[in-house]
């Protein structure tokens, strides 16, 4: 159970607080907030560790990597910005575009960050060279989630033209499109395996996909509101 310290951590006086992570190992939290500021927070006391600025508007996503070390944040400035944990400080901006990020995703190894854009591109960024080295064409609106397969060779995104797409990472092939939903795609999530995908809709569902096919395996409604977030259990079954 929360404490009330702890919910008090996204109750920020600078917010509205837009994008939010645990470090791998549940000491820190990230968040991203409407001002432009990524801050780090103790999560057992609730101060507030560093602020780390650089970003001029809204920070839309701000993930940590496997390891903790670095964070990955996006901002409607069109920045896509990596900073040090442990020195608290940007070691790296690339902006690949004039359109606003509104998603960043490490890999499982932390070798590349995946950020979508409003403009519907999705970028592949390699941290150990420094620079874009892919583009993933495909969606015909913004970029609403990407998210990484377990094994690190898939990546689905979520869009704003209504559908979701499996990608392999590698070679920016687009392997499967998820065609279903009546509204915009808000979120994309891979089960534990790798085998299934869940997303959410402003069309208030959710829904089962085939990873491998593209295949629509269920439709989950009852929701009164459109759906912005998924996820599996950690054992697969929810």
């Amino acid at each position: 159970m929360l404490t009330t310290k702890q919910r008090t951590l996204v109750n920020d006086p600078d917010g509205p607080v837009l994008a939010v992570d645990f470090s791998p190992d549940g000491t820190l939290l990230v968040t991203g907030d409407g001002h432009g500021h990524v801050k780090l927070w103790d999560v057992h006391s609730g101060a507030c560790r560093a602020r780390l600025q650089g970003h001029a508007l809204a920070v839309c996503a701000a993930v940590f990597s496997p390891d903790g070390q670095t964070l990955a944040s996006g901002s409607v400035d069109g920045a896509l910005r990596l900073w040090s944990v442990p020195g608290q400080q940007c070691i790296a901006t690339v902006c690949p575009d004039e359109t606003p990020i509104t998603s960043v995703a490490f890999s499982p190894q932390g070798k590349t960050v995946a950020a979508g854009c409003r403009s519907g591109l999705v970028w592949l960024y390699d941290v150990a060279e420094g620079q874009i080295e892919r583009t993933l064409l495909g969606h015909g609106a913004g970029v609403q989630a990407v998210v990484f397969c377990p094994d690190g060779e898939t990546l689905a995104t979520a869009g704003e033209d209504l559908t979701g797409k499996v990608w392999d990472a590698a070679v920016g092939h687009e392997r499967a499109t998820l065609e279903g939903h009546h509204s915009w795609v808000n979120t994309v999530a891979f089960s534990p395996d790798g085998s299934l995908l869940a997303t959410g809709s402003d069309d208030m569902t959710a829904r089962l996909w085939d990873a491998a096919t593209g295949a629509e395996l269920d439709t989950l409604k009852g929701h009164c509101g459109l759906v912005e977030a998924v996820a599996f259990s950690p054992d697969g079954n929810k």
